[in-house]
């Protein structure tokens, strides 16, 4: 392998980075070679003690090579680079995304299941100021709901951008078993407003969304619906 004698020629080349902020790793796992990215991981990992730093390396665009794996769909791959090395999860992208969000989004169970059992890892989301939790309700995926719900509970109050919780994108979406299961963990997330003081009742009113409301009254009997301009869910 062409690699293989390069680096026995000069064994430092594994932790050169162009000017793109690429390692020879990252380089491989962006353009899908994935057999020798995990040729260069294994060197990393048990021939280069000293090039925990390289491993950890982040691109011009924030992203290391367990961000590019994923995005790129290689499974196996990113769960052998968590495997290798975790601290990798706990990088975020210039627009804050982390590989776990990536994993969300793309619905890899095993990757997923793996970042979130370490609680360093990122939960952030991108540009809009999701969370995984927003992405998974987004994805219509129940199984991840539970799993952030039992793990990273504290998720499920982060706002985005345009401080909407993960229940008001269910409610907004009229995402019903999303709904159930974020209620049946946590019921007072139905009582939750949003920065403008509205209710979750009053945008199932806006959106038209009865199944919505009557789940929400359903675990929420005295779930708000008084905005502060005076406006109930009636009026709207």
């Amino acid at each position: 392998m062409f690699c293989k004698d390069m680096l026995e020629l000069k064994e430092s080349l594994i932790n050169a980075v162009n000017l793109d902020g690429e390692t020879p790793l990252i380089t491989t796992v962006r353009n899908g070679h994935v057999s020798l990215s995990s040729f260069l991981l294994g060197q990393h990992c048990f021939v280069h003690h000293g090039s925990r730093q390289a491993i950890l390396q982040q691109d011009r665009y924030g992203f290391n090579a367990l961000h590019h794996a994923i995005r790129n769909g290689h499974k196996d791959l990113a769960l052998e680079m968590i495997a290798a090395q975790p601290a990798l999860s706990q990088a975020v992208g210039k627009h804050n995304e982390s590989p776990m969000y990536f994993a969300v989004m793309r619905n890899f169970t095993q990757v997923f299941e793996k970042l979130i059992q370490n609680p360093l890892s990122a939960c952030s989301g991108g540009q809009h100021g999701y969370n995984c939790l927003h992405a998974a309700v987004k994805n219509d995926h129940q199984e991840f709901v539970k799993i952030i719900m039992k793990k990273r509970p504290e998720l499920a109050r982060e706002v985005d951008t345009v401080q909407n919780t993960p229940i008001a994108h269910a409610v907004q979406y009229d995402k019903i078993d999303i709904l159930q299961v974020l209620l049946e963990h946590d019921s007072t997330l139905g009582y939750l407003t949003n920065n403008k003081g509205m209710p979750l009742l009053n945008i199932a009113a806006w959106r038209g969304v009865v199944a919505a409301a009557r789940k929400l009254l359903e675990h929420c009997p005295g779930a708000p619906y008084l905005e502060p301009n005076g406006s109930t869910c009636l009026h709207v």
